[in-house]
């Protein structure tokens, strides 16, 4: 993912610690960027937050009110994240492991002519 290092680089220095999307935007893209740019950052951005939010690593809170932007923030415990992700890629393997028999055709199996 394009801005992956950099996010991570800013929260991860930073745990606990929440953050607008603005002041990542900003960190990224510097204040002096064109809107364009900022718009592809914001983005690439929100990407990378919810793959991050999905493995564990990022906590969102959400702003109630008109206007408000979410916070996201590094989480500080790598127990939890850790546990999280392992928990995460344990399900992904077991629905993604292959038999030797779905790898190779069985004698039963008609071999192509």
């Amino acid at each position: 993912m394009k801005y992956a290092r950099e996010l991570m680089d800013l929260m991860a220095a930073y745990p606990g610690r929440q953050f607008r999307m603005l002041e990542i935007v900003n960190y990224i893209a510097g204040r002096h960027a064109e809107q364009r740019e900022k718009k592809q950052v914001r983005m690439g951005v929100w990407r990378v937050i919810q793959m991050l939010e999905e493995s564990g690593h990022i906590d969102v809170e959400a702003q109630s009110g008109r206007g408000a932007a979410a916070r996201y923030a590094w989480r500080t415990s790598a127990h939890d994240s850790a546990k999280v992700l392992h928990e995460k890629v344990e399900s992904t393997t077991e629905t993604a492991t292959l038999t030797p028999e779905d790898v190779r055709p069985h004698e039963t199996q008609a071999e192509p002519a």
